[in-house]
């Protein structure tokens, strides 16, 4: 008798922290979470610097849709204020995102847009540092020749533009 009434208060009391556990994790928030309650009442820069924040915390893991995502909702507000400074940020991380993932496909469907717009602004370092990244997935992937010659249009671009 004294086994079933430990084996029932055993039992309920695993029953109790289980869900104590569980509906603790629920209420756990991530710090990305903290700042896109804020995302509402900021403005202008501070608007895209929280954005720009949300992303390197999700860029710490392994969740390349979160990076996408945060970096088009970082480009989408950017292009909304028109800052081309934090939209050509949020282009060159897509870049590197591609490039880190080992995504070349993606990286050149999307890097002749990306060139084009950082030119058009005059970011320079973005514009080469992404056409590098370019250039290195081509290398880790075993196409020497072809990086060699992506190699050479980058310095004949360079020196049609000094």
């Amino acid at each position: 008798m004294t086994k079933k009434i430990f084996a029932g208060i055993g039992f309920l009391l695993f029953l109790f922290l289980s869900l104590g556990i569980n509906s603790a994790k629920a209420t756990i928030q991530t710090p990305q979470d903290s700042i896109k309650k804020t995302l509402p009442t900021l403005k202008e820069e501070a608007r895209l610097q929280a954005l720009i924040d949300i992303y390197t915390l999700i860029a710490m893991g392994d969740d390349i849709q979160g990076e996408l995502a945060a970096l088009k909702d970082l480009r989408t507000e950017a292009a909304r204020q028109g800052n081309a400074d934090y939209e050509g940020q949020a282009r060159v991380k897509q870049v590197f995102c591609f490039y880190n993932y080992n995504m070349l496909d993606s990286l050149e469907k999307v890097l002749p847009n990306h060139l084009k717009f950082m030119a058009q602004h005059g970011q320079w370092d973005y514009y080469y540092n992404s056409w590098e990244a370019k250039i290195e997935s081509l290398l880790y992937a075993d196409r020497t020749q072809s990086a060699l010659k992506e190699t050479q249009s980058m310095y004949d671009d360079a020196k049609d533009r000094n």
